[in-house]
């Protein structure tokens, strides 16, 4: 058995991390639907399968497009973080019902206040709390 020590020299954090913005590049330049959010790749398939922005797991596309450019500080990663981040104002726009609307706003909103603080992010969010508080 390996101590913790030995399994940090062993593991390339940087290029795993280089890795997930290669895949998450890629994935931007090969979605035709950006109203769409990618969710899984079928086993021996090329493409995603896609979700509506309605779909309890619309937030982690863009949070995940937010990571990357946080590790990367690429800004194609950042204006697609902000385009699938946008997209995702419909949601407020219908009544939700749902415990998921933390999914579905902070991995996307939260992240992307996080890193741009952007006021408009910060009370999207606010308004969302607000609603979710109310159907608890």
């Amino acid at each position: 058995m390996f101590s913790q020590e030995q399994n940090k020299d062993q593991f390339d954090y940087q290029k795993v991390l280089d890795y997930c913005i290669d895949k998450s590049l890629h994935t931007v330049s090969s979605l035709s639907d950006n109203d769409k959010f990618p969710r899984y790749i079928e086993a021996d398939a090329t493409h995603w399968e896609s979700d509506k922005v309605e779909n309890w797991i619309s937030g982690f596309w863009p949070g995940i497009l937010w990571y990357s450019f946080e590790a990367s500080n690429n800004l194609a990663l950042k204006q697609s973080a902000a385009l699938y981040t946008q997209k995702q104002q419909v949601i407020m726009d219908k009544p939700i019902r749902s415990h998921d609307l933390g999914f579905m706003l902070y991995c996307s909103y939260g992240n992307g206040y996080r890193l741009t603080k952007n006021p408009a992010y910060k009370t999207l969010l606010l308004s969302a709390s607000r609603f979710l508080g109310n159907t608890l």
